[in-house]
């Protein structure tokens, strides 16, 4: 044991971020620690290619001691992502074939028509002369 072990926090915050697509959500905090539901907050954390945003679970409490809550955080939830699955997948390939695509249209176009055109009434006014 640490001597640090014994010692007040004075603000102490767990953040716990679920999966994209959980719910039921339930918080099963250790007897003893004195935190009520008024403690717990669900909010949306986004992160990358997060279109939904995922749940974050924050618990905040002041003035905690170590030796109160020396038991194990439970996060309980349902987890139902078949309908959200290839979302992110389908996502990149069609950025991917969007980017190709408009790479292959710019290179077709060609923007130097102008460039030709004039060199060419440049030849052309070379030759009349």
């Amino acid at each position: 044991m640490h001597g640090y072990d014994k010692s007040l926090t004075e603000t102490y915050t767990v953040k716990v971020i679920l999966p994209e697509g959980a719910s039921n959500i339930r918080v099963i905090m250790p007897t003893g620690c004195g935190i009520t539901n008024e403690h717990i907050s669900i909010s949306k954390y986004f992160g990358t290619l997060d279109w939904f945003g995922r749940p974050e679970v924050t618990i905040k409490k002041t003035n905690v001691v170590h030796d109160l809550c020396d038991d194990t955080l439970r996060v309980k939830y349902s987890f139902d992502n078949s309908k959200d699955l290839a979302l992110e997948p389908i996502c990149m390939f069609a950025m991917l074939f969007t980017l190709f695509a408009l790479a292959m249209f710019l290179t077709r176009v060609g923007f130097d028509k102008g460039v030709q055109h004039k060199k060419a009434s440049i030849e052309d006014k070379a030759k009349t002369n």
